[in-house]
């Protein structure tokens, strides 16, 4: 049984080999048994202190999960393909439309899934009048992340209550009937009611459990996945395209109660890559978004002093979905199942390989090191303030300073090239009633509801005066401004040594 596990675990991992010492080390080469060896089953990696039973458990809890993460997520093509897990092959085209599982939910998606729900055949309708024939009222909450400073991802690291999330609410039009399904979870076609961007509904199968809890897990880790993204981004300059995580936003429809949780996420077509998974495993081409991603994951690892490691990336281009985070606190984020915490570790540095991004950030960490238990991280690095997110919550893509779109209508905020032209486009006369007499007032439909706010019903200079209403939302908020702290652009250096050890 152990030589029957060896060969099915080297087939998964082509860098994995037997010791020397090991009995069934001239087995797998030759097949002949070598008797004087070990009979204690022993991997190469067993310098890194993993015995062959602890091995063995987390290997087959990382594939399995993944597998079914993977499954679920590889919906429908346009061909209509059913993907399986066996059919998965990189640079697959499919659509980032992931339908994540709990992993304690034994199946995967599959045909015999498929016939649970009857599925959309036809592709979105975007456009077509009465195509979306579900309005949905729903409230919930979104990650509040949108500028960067130098205390920003320190905090986050600190502690999940500072990883913020922002109050929401919002009109959706979904198509009722779902173009993909997972054990657990429907995703369907979706659009809200002043914006022309396009987004997927997941709802649960099943009414009960702590769902809420589960999203709002999942939506701050996400978040601090982004705040290591836009520093990473930022250290290397603005000749390198910067890496992005998709964030969810959870919701709870009006007066559903805990069955009535859903998320809403953007809609993203193209390529659907995996570039790592929770075991080790690495996409082995050569090109510039691999590279960047192996770094990344190596980066959180040295900037956070060996408390998270973010594996698992996988998606379209530069756009990143469903990452894991190892941690070695295992009190955070206690809602991800697939968190391998410090043997999460040792699955990445067993197979990373550092490339000229890991020596441009002068990343310390090896897997010697790792092996030893003795790590020597880099000491300081450089405050950062030249990259934020768009300020469309439904949105928060990355985007350098230089080239957000800004607007005196709405001071503070900055917005990537999809949302810019929203502003205007869902722009519309509204009138006040305030004062002596009615008068007309301009009022960006499409600004308000991606803050999560209704639509004024007051002129700006009436919504300021009135008390009940905050300047913030009377002049479209300085968020840039009041996410700064003191002192924080006079700061050269930010050390890293507060973690850990």
């Amino acid at each position: 049984m152990a030589h029957m596990f060896a060969n099915a675990y080297a087939d998964q991992m082509a860098d994995v080999k037997l010791h020397p010492s090991n009995e069934y080390y001239d087995t797998q080469l030759t097949g002949k048994v070598n008797t004087s060896g070990s009979a204690t089953l022993q991997f190469e990696e067993s310098h890194l202190g993993t015995t062959y039973a602890s091995l063995r458990h987390l290997i087959v809890k990382a594939v399995t999960t993944s597998v079914s993460r993977t499954a679920t997520r590889l919906t429908k093509t346009r061909s209509m393909h059913v993907v399986k897990p066996g059919d998965f092959k990189p640079g697959m085209v499919t659509y980032l439309t992931t339908v994540d599982e709990d992993v304690d939910v034994p199946r995967s998606f599959s045909k015999e899934n498929e016939g649970d729900y009857p599925l959309e055949s036809l592709p979105p309708q975007w456009g077509a009048d009465g195509w979306f024939d579900d309005t949905i009222q729903a409230e919930g909450f979104c990650p509040n992340v949108v500028t960067h400073n130098d205390k920003t991802l320190s905090n986050m690291m600190a502690h999940d209550e500072n990883i913020k999330l922002s109050v929401i609410g919002l009109t959706i039009y979904a198509r009722s009937k779902p173009f993909a399904q997972g054990a657990m979870r429907l995703a369907s076609y979706a659009k809200t009611a002043f914006s022309s961007s396009k987004f997927v509904l997941k709802t649960f199968k099943k009414a009960g459990g702590n769902r809420m809890e589960h999203l709002a897990d999942e939506m701050r880790a996400q978040a601090l996945c982004k705040a290591f993204a836009l520093e990473f981004n930022a250290l290397l300059g603005s000749g390198h395209e910067p890496l992005d995580f998709i964030v969810t936003t959870a919701l709870r429809r009006g007066g559903a109660g805990d069955d009535g949780c859903v998320s809403l996420e953007p809609y993203i077509p193209g390529e659907y890559v995996k570039y790592s998974s929770n075991c080790g495993m690495v996409e082995p081409s050569d090109g510039d978004i691999n590279r960047a991603a192996q770094a990344f994951s190596h980066f959180t690892f040295e900037r956070s002093w060996g408390s998270f490691l973010v594996s698992d990336l996988q998606g379209v281009g530069r756009n990143l979905t469903d990452p894991v985070i190892h941690t070695k606190d295992e009190n955070r984020f206690l809602f991800n199942d697939n968190n391998l915490g410090e043997d999460g570790f040792k699955f990445f540095f067993t197979t990373h390989e550092c490339n000229e991004i890991c020596r441009k950030l002068d990343l310390q960490t090896t897997k010697e090191q790792c092996a030893a238990g003795d790590f020597r991280f880099r000491e300081d690095w450089p405050t950062m303030n030249t990259t934020v997110c768009c300020s469309s919550k439904l949105c928060r893509k990355i985007i350098q300073l230089a080239r957000a779109k800004k607007s005196p209508d709405f001071a503070g905020h900055f917005w990537c090239e999809e949302c810019w032209p929203q502003l205007k486009l869902f722009a519309e006369t509204e009138y006040c009633n305030e004062g002596n007499s009615s008068h007309e007032f301009d009022v960006s439909r499409f600004f308000y509801e991606s803050q999560g706010q209704p639509v004024p019903q007051k002129c700006r200079e009436h919504r300021q005066a009135d008390p009940s209403v905050s300047s913030a939302s009377a002049v479209g908020g300085s968020l840039w401004n009041r996410s700064k702290t003191a002192g924080s652009l006079s700061r050269e250096s930010v050390s890293g040594r507060t973690w850990g050890y």
